[in-house]
């Protein structure tokens, strides 16, 4: 199912940030993550997930994007 594969990518996105010391790439697996668990509904997590992404990178233009359609969805925007 989607809800499955979403839970998947998110298992592997975080099992590659846990073994890269690699800047860029770490963002790149918390975004998606973060990405994923916004399309699951865990706003909270998703959250959690694009602060960490903006503490290695402030201006990371993908977190923040992410970050503000999350803050949105939670107020009952689409």
């Amino acid at each position: 199912s989607g809800r499955g594969q979403l839970r998947d990518a998110v298992r592997e996105y975080q099992l590659a940030l846990a073994y890269t010391a690699n800047r860029d790439m770490a963002l790149l697996c918390l975004n998606e993550s973060g990405e994923a668990l916004m399309q699951l509904g865990d706003y909270d997590t998703a959250l959690k997930s694009f602060s960490q992404a903006l503490n290695i990178d402030p201006g990371d233009v993908t977190a923040l994007r992410l970050r503000d359609e999350v803050l949105r969805r939670r107020r009952g925007g689409n």
